[in-house]
């Protein structure tokens, strides 16, 4: 019987502090009793070429890059589709065999977390900023689209192709509080499990628009925000249904998350990932 080579996962960067990704992954594996080890790296950017040559020649099995390379990296790692480009770099690959996928873990695992949240098939979303993550999440939409996304991004548009596949509506930033009436009206339109998701920086001019769109039936309304007093004010406006606010935990959490089912194969035990990020914070 052949020697079995031990999966790798490499994290690159060019600064590799505070980043969970090793200590998240080695508990996974841990608790899962899998072969996996981890090791981080930290390579000047003139070096990063050279160190996917070797992450490739010594045939580690998964790679993360962190924020500084994700641009370069999909021109290293492969021929970057339309949405690469779209999204502007990658944060993730995986190999099976001699092949190498790559992806961008930002929309996909936002799209679980969502999903696990609400009828992510019924919800309104309204999506502020042009930022990478932003951009993944869209490009998560063209395979697993909301009823309605409002995107207040830039003049950079989706590939053609992928156009027809999201019910997509642009908003200029600057008419941001215009928005109450549309996605009040997007709310009406759907069917029993409706919500509105607002996923981006989250400002105090948009909460008069938030409370404004909610509708006369009951809807959930879901927040990113990392503000202790967002809950509260939210809950005490939004007289609907229930309001769910996400903060940074949990987006750190769904993206390693989504990152893990594709290198071993199966989806991750979540409690266990929150609780390793939380004492992983506390370090």
């Amino acid at each position: 019987m052949g020697n079995k080579i031990q999966p790798i996962l490499c994290c690159v960067g060019a600064e590799v502090a505070g980043e969970p990704t090793q200590f998240l992954m080695e508990r996974t594996a841990s608790a899962a009793h899998l072969d996996w080890r981890v090791i981080t790296v930290e390579v000047p950017a003139d070096a990063l070429a050279i160190a996917w040559q070797g992450i490739s020649v010594m045939r580690f099995r998964a790679a993360r890059f962190f924020e500084a390379y994700q641009a370069a990296a999909m021109s290293l790692v492969g021929n970057p589709s339309p949405l690469d480009q779209f999204i502007g770099g990658i944060t993730s690959a995986h190999r099976v065999g001699d092949q190498w996928t790559m992806w961008h873990n930002s929309g996909p695992g936002l799209v679980d977390l969502l999903t696990s949240q609400t009828n992510w098939s019924q919800a309104v979303c309204w999506l502020h900023g042009d930022a990478p993550r932003q951009r993944s999440l869209l490009a998560a939409c063209c395979e697993r689209p909301p009823a309605k996304i409002f995107w207040t991004g830039s003049s950079s548009e989706l590939p053609a192709q992928w156009v027809d596949r999201i019910p997509l509506e642009r908003i200029d930033a600057q008419r941001e509080t215009d928005l109450s009436q549309a996605l009040c009206e997007a709310l009406g339109q759907q069917g029993s499990e409706r919500s509105l998701v607002h996923l981006g920086q989250f400002e105090a001019r948009q909460f008069d628009a938030i409370v404004a769109s909610q509708p006369t039936s009951e809807s959930k309304l879901i927040v990113l925000s990392n503000s202790p007093g967002t809950r509260r004010k939210l809950s005490d406006q939004w007289l609907v249904g229930k309001v769910t606010v996400l903060n940074q935990v949990d987006i750190v959490v769904a993206e390693e998350a989504y990152d893990q089912s594709r290198w071993i194969g199966h989806a991750p035990n979540i409690e266990l990932l929150r609780e390793a990020y939380e004492e992983y914070a506390d370090f």
